[in-house]
């Protein structure tokens, strides 16, 4: 064989070998360097995964809060009193004044160790004759104004501090009272000194839950106890456990019915005001019966 034409040969195969690993190679780095810089940074799936799951977690609970029919317990009387009252009370307090003090416990007001209502304590009542007259508790009932400022004070010093509790159904009248109370300029020595306190009662549906309830509802004029307990009207009807509700007519609902106990409690009381400034004692006497 001819060694030149092996020589020949053999350069043909090493070029040959040279072409294909020259194809084999990988670009230059120095191209797609400039290409990465050039297009902007992508955001890395997985953390846009993560925040996308947080996110919607977040919202669907959010959710869940805002759609739920009851407010998560706020105070001692959302644990104390079962659904509905909780919500009757928020939702009656919220239309009071901001000053308003909030309704408080019947168990909050007596001493521990018996059901009775200490001297120191004035509960007054705010219901209307109608409802007075089915039961109540030992209270003042539904006094004006003006003898129930002169009732306080005429109380002796040695009951100081005395407590007084305005009461109704569920404690919007009587949240009205005690910012009368509290705005009174003859009562405000006896405020700003601590010799009196002035605290909202959260009503005798809410307190016809608590067991010293029922030990102290009577029938005004015969003392007898009694079960029978005036809600007002078919939103009020959630007395306590062995209570039997009493209701004004059908056909009074809502605010209606709360506009035409109102207007009925400023009759009975400019009626009053007006008996006892003409001083006879007969129209004296058949006021206290109407307040019985």
């Amino acid at each position: 064989m001819d060694p030149e034409s092996g020589s020949t040969g053999l350069r043909r195969r090493d070029r040959v070998r040279q072409l294909n690993q020259s194809r084999k190679a990988p670009p230059p780095k120095t191209s797609s360097v400039s290409l990465d810089q050039a297009k902007p940074s992508s955001p890395d799936r997985s953390i846009f995964d993560v925040h996308y799951l947080i996110g919607s977690v977040s919202l669907f609970i959010l959710f869940i809060l805002m759609s739920s029919s009851a407010p998560p317990p706020s105070n001692y009387l959302d644990l104390l009193y079962p659904a509905p009252i909780p919500a009757l009370l928020t939702k009656f307090h919220s239309r009071l004044p901001p000053s308003t003090p909030s309704p408080v416990s019947l168990s909050s007001l007596l001493p521990s160790n018996t059901p009775s209502v200490p001297p120191s304590l004035l509960l007054v009542d705010c219901r209307t004759a109608p409802e007075i007259a089915t039961s109540t508790i030992p209270s003042l009932p539904s006094p004006p104004l003006p003898s129930l400022v002169s009732r306080i004070l005429s109380t002796s010093p040695t009951l100081h501090p005395l407590t007084v509790v305005p009461f109704c159904t569920i404690g919007y009248r009587s949240g009205l009272l005690c910012n009368q109370l509290l705005s009174s300029p003859a009562l405000a020595p006896l405020l700003s000194s601590g010799a009196l306190v002035v605290k909202n009662g959260a009503g005798v549906v809410p307190w016809s839950h608590e067991p010293a309830f029922a030990n102290l509802l009577v029938r005004p004029g015969t003392g007898e106890p009694t079960r029978e307990l005036h809600v007002f009207g078919e939103e009020w009807d959630h007395p306590g456990p062995g209570f039997v509700a009493v209701r004004f007519a059908q056909g009074r609902p809502g605010w209606l019915g709360m506009v035409v106990g109102g207007w009925t409690m400023l009759r009975e009381r400019v009626g009053r005001l007006f008996r006892n400034g003409e001083g006879g004692e007969a129209a004296a006497g058949a006021g206290g019966k109407d307040r019985i």
